[in-house]
Protein backbone atom coordinates (compact mmCIF):
# COMPACT_ATOMS: atom_id res chain seq x y z
CA UNK A 1 0.00 0.00 0.00
CA UNK A 2 1.25 3.83 -0.76
CA UNK A 3 1.89 5.99 1.63
CA UNK A 4 -1.08 7.84 1.94
CA UNK A 5 0.71 11.15 2.42
CA UNK A 6 2.74 10.48 -1.09
CA UNK A 7 -0.26 9.66 -2.30
CA UNK A 8 -2.32 12.72 -1.48
CA UNK A 9 1.02 14.39 -3.13
CA UNK A 10 -0.53 14.55 -6.70
CA UNK A 11 -3.99 15.16 -6.25
CA UNK A 12 -3.69 18.75 -5.22
CA UNK A 13 -1.72 21.66 -6.91
CA UNK A 14 1.62 22.05 -4.87
CA UNK A 15 3.54 24.56 -3.66
CA UNK A 16 6.40 25.08 -5.76
CA UNK A 17 9.12 27.55 -4.46
CA UNK A 18 10.71 25.30 -1.32
CA UNK A 19 12.26 27.01 1.06
CA UNK A 20 10.18 29.20 3.30
CA UNK A 21 12.32 32.29 3.70
CA UNK A 22 11.42 34.25 1.26
CA UNK A 23 14.50 36.73 0.05
CA UNK A 24 16.82 34.56 0.81
CA UNK A 25 16.24 30.41 0.58
CA UNK A 26 14.01 30.84 -1.95
CA UNK A 27 12.20 32.97 -4.10
CA UNK A 28 9.40 32.66 -1.95
CA UNK A 29 6.38 33.89 -0.08
CA UNK A 30 5.07 37.35 -1.06
CA UNK A 31 5.89 38.44 2.66
CA UNK A 32 9.55 39.11 3.36
CA UNK A 33 11.30 40.49 0.44
CA UNK A 34 13.83 43.48 1.02
CA UNK A 35 14.74 41.59 4.52
CA UNK A 36 18.64 42.35 5.06
CA UNK A 37 20.02 38.96 6.19
CA UNK A 38 23.21 38.99 8.68
CA UNK A 39 26.51 38.04 7.88
CA UNK A 40 27.42 36.11 10.98
CA UNK A 41 29.44 39.01 12.32
CA UNK A 42 26.87 41.94 13.04
CA UNK A 43 26.91 43.28 9.91
CA UNK A 44 23.94 43.69 7.35
CA UNK A 45 23.92 42.19 4.39
CA UNK A 46 21.97 43.38 1.44
CA UNK A 47 19.44 41.20 -0.34
CA UNK A 48 19.82 39.91 -3.64
CA UNK A 49 18.19 42.74 -5.83
CA UNK A 50 15.06 43.52 -7.43
CA UNK A 51 12.46 41.86 -5.19
CA UNK A 52 9.90 44.14 -5.44
CA UNK A 53 10.09 43.93 -9.02
CA UNK A 54 9.87 39.77 -9.01
CA UNK A 55 6.47 40.44 -6.83
CA UNK A 56 5.06 42.16 -9.60
CA UNK A 57 5.91 40.31 -12.05
CA UNK A 58 3.84 37.59 -10.04
CA UNK A 59 0.97 39.72 -9.56
CA UNK A 60 1.19 40.02 -13.44
CA UNK A 61 1.04 36.39 -13.73
CA UNK A 62 -1.61 36.08 -11.92
CA UNK A 63 -3.39 38.27 -13.60
CA UNK A 64 -2.55 37.15 -17.25
CA UNK A 65 -0.49 40.15 -18.40
CA UNK A 66 2.26 37.82 -19.24
CA UNK A 67 4.30 40.30 -21.31
CA UNK A 68 4.38 42.81 -18.35
CA UNK A 69 5.34 39.34 -16.11
CA UNK A 70 8.13 38.61 -18.45
CA UNK A 71 9.62 42.06 -18.71
CA UNK A 72 9.78 41.87 -15.01
CA UNK A 73 11.31 38.75 -14.50
CA UNK A 74 13.48 39.61 -17.54
CA UNK A 75 15.35 42.64 -15.66
CA UNK A 76 15.43 41.03 -11.94
CA UNK A 77 16.94 37.77 -13.78
CA UNK A 78 19.38 39.90 -15.19
CA UNK A 79 20.25 41.64 -11.75
CA UNK A 80 19.80 38.36 -9.77
CA UNK A 81 21.37 35.46 -12.56
CA UNK A 82 19.80 33.63 -9.83
CA UNK A 83 18.22 29.96 -10.91
CA UNK A 84 14.59 30.49 -9.55
CA UNK A 85 14.03 33.98 -11.34
CA UNK A 86 15.07 32.43 -14.47
CA UNK A 87 12.47 29.71 -13.69
CA UNK A 88 10.04 32.19 -13.28
CA UNK A 89 10.68 33.48 -16.70
CA UNK A 90 10.68 30.45 -18.47
CA UNK A 91 7.45 29.55 -16.81
CA UNK A 92 6.25 33.37 -18.10
CA UNK A 93 6.58 32.31 -21.59
CA UNK A 94 5.86 28.95 -21.34
CA UNK A 95 1.65 30.14 -20.33
CA UNK A 96 1.67 32.83 -22.96
CA UNK A 97 3.10 30.82 -25.26
CA UNK A 98 0.96 27.85 -24.29
CA UNK A 99 -2.44 29.82 -24.06
CA UNK A 100 -4.06 27.57 -26.78
CA UNK A 101 -2.97 24.23 -24.78
CA UNK A 102 -1.16 22.06 -26.85
CA UNK A 103 2.43 21.82 -28.15
CA UNK A 104 1.20 22.01 -31.73
CA UNK A 105 -0.60 24.92 -31.27
CA UNK A 106 2.09 26.36 -29.02
CA UNK A 107 4.10 29.91 -29.97
CA UNK A 108 6.82 28.35 -31.00
CA UNK A 109 8.95 31.77 -29.83
CA UNK A 110 7.83 32.04 -26.59
CA UNK A 111 8.51 28.04 -26.42
CA UNK A 112 12.23 29.13 -27.42
CA UNK A 113 12.45 31.42 -24.75
CA UNK A 114 11.28 29.44 -22.12
CA UNK A 115 13.72 26.89 -22.89
CA UNK A 116 16.31 28.90 -22.68
CA UNK A 117 15.30 30.34 -19.58
CA UNK A 118 14.74 27.08 -18.04
CA UNK A 119 18.37 26.05 -19.14
CA UNK A 120 19.59 28.76 -17.59
CA UNK A 121 17.97 28.17 -14.23
CA UNK A 122 19.43 24.42 -14.31
CA UNK A 123 22.85 25.92 -15.14
CA UNK A 124 23.01 28.21 -12.47
CA UNK A 125 21.02 25.69 -9.84
CA UNK A 126 21.61 22.41 -11.18
CA UNK A 127 19.50 20.72 -8.27
CA UNK A 128 16.77 23.13 -8.52
CA UNK A 129 16.95 23.75 -4.82
CA UNK A 130 14.59 26.26 -5.26
CA UNK A 131 11.56 24.81 -6.48
CA UNK A 132 9.57 22.84 -4.39
CA UNK A 133 8.94 20.69 -6.92
CA UNK A 134 11.16 20.54 -9.69
CA UNK A 135 9.28 18.17 -11.92
CA UNK A 136 7.66 20.95 -12.88
CA UNK A 137 10.05 22.72 -14.40
CA UNK A 138 11.22 19.40 -16.41
CA UNK A 139 7.61 19.02 -17.44
CA UNK A 140 6.68 22.32 -19.03
CA UNK A 141 10.60 22.11 -20.50
CA UNK A 142 9.53 18.68 -22.05
CA UNK A 143 5.96 20.41 -23.57
CA UNK A 144 8.08 23.29 -24.79
CA UNK A 145 10.46 20.68 -26.93
CA UNK A 146 7.62 19.07 -27.89
CA UNK A 147 6.26 22.00 -29.47
CA UNK A 148 9.72 22.91 -30.82
CA UNK A 149 9.60 19.38 -32.74
CA UNK A 150 12.41 18.31 -30.51
CA UNK A 151 10.99 14.91 -29.40
CA UNK A 152 14.14 13.20 -28.06
CA UNK A 153 15.04 16.37 -25.27
CA UNK A 154 10.81 16.04 -24.76
CA UNK A 155 11.18 12.69 -24.29
CA UNK A 156 14.32 12.78 -22.00
CA UNK A 157 12.63 15.59 -20.34
CA UNK A 158 9.64 13.77 -19.37
CA UNK A 159 11.40 10.82 -17.81
CA UNK A 160 12.79 13.14 -15.58
CA UNK A 161 9.71 14.71 -14.26
CA UNK A 162 8.26 11.19 -13.88
CA UNK A 163 11.62 10.29 -12.20
CA UNK A 164 11.29 13.30 -9.86
CA UNK A 165 7.73 12.49 -9.13
CA UNK A 166 7.09 8.48 -9.56
CA UNK A 167 3.63 9.09 -7.63
CA UNK A 168 2.33 10.96 -10.23
CA UNK A 169 0.75 8.59 -12.74
CA UNK A 170 -0.25 11.82 -14.85
CA UNK A 171 3.47 12.81 -15.93
CA UNK A 172 3.86 9.31 -17.48
CA UNK A 173 1.02 9.65 -19.47
CA UNK A 174 3.20 12.19 -21.45
CA UNK A 175 5.93 9.96 -22.09
CA UNK A 176 3.16 7.53 -23.34
CA UNK A 177 1.47 9.80 -25.85
CA UNK A 178 5.03 10.49 -27.06
CA UNK A 179 5.93 7.33 -27.70
CA UNK A 180 3.07 6.75 -29.25
CA UNK A 181 3.47 9.63 -31.60
CA UNK A 182 7.01 8.52 -32.45
CA UNK A 183 5.57 5.05 -33.80
CA UNK A 184 7.17 3.60 -30.55
CA UNK A 185 3.30 1.44 -29.65
CA UNK A 186 4.84 -1.14 -27.82
CA UNK A 187 6.40 0.75 -25.14
CA UNK A 188 3.49 3.64 -25.28
CA UNK A 189 1.12 0.81 -24.35
CA UNK A 190 3.03 -0.43 -21.55
CA UNK A 191 3.74 2.99 -20.02
CA UNK A 192 -0.01 3.72 -20.28
CA UNK A 193 -1.19 0.74 -18.98
CA UNK A 194 1.43 1.54 -16.10
CA UNK A 195 -0.19 4.98 -15.49
CA UNK A 196 -3.52 3.57 -15.28
CA UNK A 197 -2.88 0.99 -12.79
CA UNK A 198 -1.11 3.61 -10.57
CA UNK A 199 -4.22 5.92 -10.41
CA UNK A 200 -5.95 2.46 -9.78
CA UNK A 201 -3.99 2.00 -6.92
CA UNK A 202 -4.73 5.43 -5.64
CA UNK A 203 -8.19 5.47 -6.01
CA UNK A 204 -8.13 7.89 -9.22
CA UNK A 205 -8.62 5.69 -11.91
CA UNK A 206 -11.75 7.12 -12.32
CA UNK A 207 -10.54 10.63 -12.87
CA UNK A 208 -7.59 9.43 -14.87
CA UNK A 209 -10.04 7.98 -16.99
CA UNK A 210 -11.76 10.85 -17.46
CA UNK A 211 -9.31 13.46 -17.93
CA UNK A 212 -7.98 11.20 -20.67
CA UNK A 213 -10.76 10.88 -22.24
CA UNK A 214 -11.51 14.56 -22.40
CA UNK A 215 -8.05 16.44 -22.22
CA UNK A 216 -7.16 17.56 -26.08
CA UNK A 217 -3.76 16.12 -25.48
CA UNK A 218 -4.27 12.53 -24.57
CA UNK A 219 -7.50 11.63 -25.84
CA UNK A 220 -6.46 11.27 -29.15
CA UNK A 221 -4.15 8.58 -27.46
CA UNK A 222 -7.42 6.09 -28.27
CA UNK A 223 -7.87 6.21 -31.65
CA UNK A 224 -5.01 3.44 -31.33
CA UNK A 225 -6.28 -0.16 -30.70
CA UNK A 226 -3.72 -1.10 -28.53
CA UNK A 227 -4.54 1.76 -26.39
CA UNK A 228 -7.54 1.50 -26.51
CA UNK A 229 -8.09 -1.92 -25.48
CA UNK A 230 -6.01 -0.94 -22.03
CA UNK A 231 -8.88 1.56 -21.56
CA UNK A 232 -11.50 -0.34 -22.98
CA UNK A 233 -13.35 -1.22 -19.14
CA UNK A 234 -13.41 3.00 -18.71
CA UNK A 235 -15.70 3.65 -21.69
CA UNK A 236 -18.63 3.07 -20.15
CA UNK A 237 -20.46 6.43 -18.70
CA UNK A 238 -17.75 8.22 -16.12
CA UNK A 239 -19.18 9.71 -12.95
CA UNK A 240 -19.41 13.25 -12.78
CA UNK A 241 -17.19 13.84 -10.04
CA UNK A 242 -14.44 15.98 -11.69
CA UNK A 243 -10.65 15.12 -11.91
CA UNK A 244 -8.37 16.40 -9.23
CA UNK A 245 -6.92 19.43 -9.53
CA UNK A 246 -2.91 17.59 -10.33
CA UNK A 247 -4.74 15.61 -12.51
CA UNK A 248 -6.15 18.57 -14.92
CA UNK A 249 -3.30 20.40 -14.28
CA UNK A 250 -0.67 18.21 -15.31
CA UNK A 251 -2.81 17.63 -18.44
CA UNK A 252 -2.58 21.18 -19.21
CA UNK A 253 -6.82 21.54 -19.74
CA UNK A 254 -6.32 24.30 -17.13
CA UNK A 255 -4.42 27.12 -15.79
CA UNK A 256 -1.48 26.57 -18.36
CA UNK A 257 -1.07 23.45 -16.81
CA UNK A 258 -1.65 24.16 -13.57
CA UNK A 259 1.51 25.85 -12.74
CA UNK A 260 0.65 29.65 -12.13
CA UNK A 261 -0.64 28.33 -9.01
CA UNK A 262 2.55 26.68 -7.82
CA UNK A 263 4.48 30.08 -7.26
CA UNK A 264 4.52 30.68 -4.08
CA UNK A 265 2.10 32.96 -2.07
CA UNK A 266 -0.47 32.74 -5.20
CA UNK A 267 -2.30 29.61 -4.62
CA UNK A 268 -5.30 29.44 -1.37
CA UNK A 269 -3.39 25.44 -1.19
CA UNK A 270 -0.95 27.22 0.72
CA UNK A 271 -3.12 27.85 3.76
CA UNK A 272 -3.72 24.19 3.91
CA UNK A 273 -0.10 22.95 4.39
CA UNK A 274 0.82 21.85 7.38
CA UNK A 275 2.72 24.25 9.40
CA UNK A 276 6.56 24.09 9.48
CA UNK A 277 8.03 23.08 12.78
CA UNK A 278 10.27 25.18 14.46
CA UNK A 279 13.41 22.88 14.33
CA UNK A 280 12.22 22.57 10.35
CA UNK A 281 12.70 26.33 10.12
CA UNK A 282 16.11 26.22 11.87
CA UNK A 283 16.93 24.14 9.05
CA UNK A 284 15.70 26.38 6.53
CA UNK A 285 16.60 29.36 7.73
CA UNK A 286 20.47 28.02 8.07
CA UNK A 287 20.30 26.67 4.91
CA UNK A 288 19.39 30.04 3.27
CA UNK A 289 21.77 31.64 5.16
CA UNK A 290 24.75 29.18 3.58
CA UNK A 291 23.38 29.94 0.13
CA UNK A 292 23.99 33.46 0.68
CA UNK A 293 27.66 32.67 2.11
CA UNK A 294 28.33 30.53 -0.92
CA UNK A 295 26.44 33.07 -3.67
CA UNK A 296 29.10 35.79 -2.35
CA UNK A 297 32.22 33.40 -2.49
CA UNK A 298 32.65 33.27 1.42
CA UNK A 299 33.33 30.04 1.04
CA UNK A 300 34.75 29.35 4.64
CA UNK A 301 31.91 30.42 5.79
CA UNK A 302 29.61 28.55 3.65
CA UNK A 303 31.45 25.44 4.62
CA UNK A 304 30.30 26.02 8.27
CA UNK A 305 26.88 26.80 7.16
CA UNK A 306 25.97 23.82 5.33
CA UNK A 307 27.45 22.01 8.10
CA UNK A 308 25.42 23.67 10.56
CA UNK A 309 22.20 22.83 8.38
CA UNK A 310 23.43 18.93 8.02
CA UNK A 311 23.81 18.85 12.02
CA UNK A 312 20.25 20.53 12.56
CA UNK A 313 18.46 18.48 9.92
CA UNK A 314 19.65 15.19 11.59
CA UNK A 315 16.78 15.71 14.03
CA UNK A 316 14.17 17.93 12.12
CA UNK A 317 14.78 15.06 9.11
CA UNK A 318 13.19 17.93 7.02
CA UNK A 319 15.54 17.93 4.35
CA UNK A 320 14.97 15.59 1.06
CA UNK A 321 17.61 12.88 0.06
CA UNK A 322 18.25 15.41 -2.85
CA UNK A 323 18.70 18.51 -1.34
CA UNK A 324 21.06 16.70 1.05
CA UNK A 325 23.22 15.49 -1.53
CA UNK A 326 23.30 19.13 -3.05
CA UNK A 327 24.54 20.38 0.68
CA UNK A 328 27.51 17.61 -0.15
CA UNK A 329 28.49 18.97 -3.31
CA UNK A 330 28.04 22.80 -2.35
CA UNK A 331 30.72 21.83 0.42
CA UNK A 332 32.91 20.04 -2.18
CA UNK A 333 32.41 22.94 -4.54
CA UNK A 334 33.33 25.44 -2.03
CA UNK A 335 36.54 23.17 -0.59
CA UNK A 336 38.05 23.04 -3.99
CA UNK A 337 37.67 26.99 -4.27
CA UNK A 338 39.73 26.84 -1.08
CA UNK A 339 42.23 24.53 -2.27
CA UNK A 340 41.34 21.60 0.14
CA UNK A 341 41.21 18.51 -2.73
CA UNK A 342 41.04 16.16 0.31
CA UNK A 343 38.01 17.44 2.02
CA UNK A 344 36.28 18.13 -1.37
CA UNK A 345 36.79 14.76 -2.27
CA UNK A 346 35.07 13.53 0.62
CA UNK A 347 31.89 15.37 0.33
CA UNK A 348 31.57 14.82 -3.26
CA UNK A 349 31.77 11.43 -2.77
CA UNK A 350 28.97 11.34 0.03
CA UNK A 351 26.78 13.43 -2.66
CA UNK A 352 27.17 11.06 -5.61
CA UNK A 353 26.39 8.02 -3.19
CA UNK A 354 22.92 9.41 -3.37
CA UNK A 355 22.83 11.49 -6.96
CA UNK A 356 25.39 9.33 -8.59
CA UNK A 357 24.03 11.03 -11.70
CA UNK A 358 25.08 14.72 -10.81
CA UNK A 359 26.98 16.44 -13.32
CA UNK A 360 28.17 19.35 -10.98
CA UNK A 361 29.61 16.67 -8.91
CA UNK A 362 30.96 14.73 -11.18
CA UNK A 363 32.52 17.85 -12.44
CA UNK A 364 34.00 18.81 -9.33
CA UNK A 365 34.88 15.64 -8.22
CA UNK A 366 36.79 15.56 -11.67
CA UNK A 367 38.77 19.03 -10.95
CA UNK A 368 40.06 17.49 -6.49
CA UNK A 369 40.42 14.83 -8.54
CA UNK A 370 43.68 16.28 -11.02
CA UNK A 371 44.76 18.73 -8.56
CA UNK A 372 45.70 15.56 -6.31
CA UNK A 373 47.75 13.56 -9.10
CA UNK A 374 44.44 11.03 -9.44
CA UNK A 375 44.80 11.47 -13.55
CA UNK A 376 42.47 8.35 -14.38
CA UNK A 377 40.37 8.98 -11.26
CA UNK A 378 39.89 12.58 -13.00
CA UNK A 379 39.39 11.32 -16.61
CA UNK A 380 36.70 8.83 -15.35
CA UNK A 381 34.92 11.73 -13.24
CA UNK A 382 34.86 13.79 -16.02
CA UNK A 383 33.49 11.56 -18.34
CA UNK A 384 30.57 10.78 -16.04
CA UNK A 385 29.67 14.91 -16.14
CA UNK A 386 29.52 14.76 -19.38
CA UNK A 387 27.44 11.98 -19.72
CA UNK A 388 25.42 12.99 -16.94
CA UNK A 389 24.39 16.56 -18.05
CA UNK A 390 21.40 17.32 -20.06
CA UNK A 391 21.90 18.11 -24.14
CA UNK A 392 22.12 21.37 -25.27
CA UNK A 393 23.82 23.63 -23.28
CA UNK A 394 24.49 22.68 -19.84
CA UNK A 395 26.65 19.88 -21.91
CA UNK A 396 28.63 22.81 -24.27
CA UNK A 397 28.59 24.72 -20.89
CA UNK A 398 30.75 22.03 -18.66
CA UNK A 399 32.81 20.97 -22.18
CA UNK A 400 33.98 24.28 -22.51
CA UNK A 401 35.18 24.56 -18.50
CA UNK A 402 36.42 21.46 -19.24
CA UNK A 403 38.94 23.00 -21.66
CA UNK A 404 39.47 26.38 -19.83
CA UNK A 405 39.84 25.48 -16.16
CA UNK A 406 43.14 25.81 -14.87
CA UNK A 407 42.70 22.80 -12.28
CA UNK A 408 42.59 20.51 -15.35
CA UNK A 409 45.61 21.84 -17.24
CA UNK A 410 47.91 18.70 -16.32
CA UNK A 411 45.49 16.07 -17.63
CA UNK A 412 44.89 18.28 -21.30
CA UNK A 413 47.91 16.61 -22.89
CA UNK A 414 46.69 13.03 -22.17
CA UNK A 415 45.53 10.54 -24.90
CA UNK A 416 42.28 10.20 -22.44
CA UNK A 417 41.54 13.40 -22.32
CA UNK A 418 42.08 14.47 -25.54
CA UNK A 419 39.64 11.12 -27.02
CA UNK A 420 36.87 12.27 -24.23
CA UNK A 421 36.84 15.97 -25.65
CA UNK A 422 36.95 14.29 -29.47
CA UNK A 423 33.75 12.48 -28.51
CA UNK A 424 32.19 15.16 -26.90
CA UNK A 425 33.00 17.98 -28.38
CA UNK A 426 30.28 16.67 -31.39
CA UNK A 427 27.26 16.17 -29.31
CA UNK A 428 27.68 19.59 -27.60
CA UNK A 429 27.63 21.07 -30.95
CA UNK A 430 31.03 22.60 -30.26
CA UNK A 431 34.22 22.98 -33.14
CA UNK A 432 36.47 19.78 -33.16
CA UNK A 433 40.39 20.63 -32.03
CA UNK A 434 42.83 20.31 -34.56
Amino acid sequence: MKNPIRQASWLFAGLLLAVPSASRAAIGGMAGFGRAVSDGQGQAKPDLPDEAVIQQGLADLMKGDYGLAIDAFQRAAKNRQDGGTYFLLGYAHYARGFAKGTPEAADKRDAREAVKAYEKALQLDPWLTRLEHPYKLYHSLGLCYEALGHDRKALAAYQKAVALQPDNPVLALYVSRLWLETHQVGKATAQFRLSMEDAREDGQDLAMAKLVATSPLFSPMLKNPSIAAVFAPYRKPLPAAEPSSDLVAAAGTSDAFGLRDSVRGTTPGESRRPKMSKAEKRVYDRLGAANDEFNYGRYRYAVTAYNDVLTLNEGAKALSRTQIAFLYERVGTAYNKLGLSGEAIDYLRRSLAVQPMSPAANYQLALAYAVTGRYQDCLRSLSAAFQAAPAGSELKRYVVMSKTDSELEAVRDLTGFQDLMARYEERAELPRRR
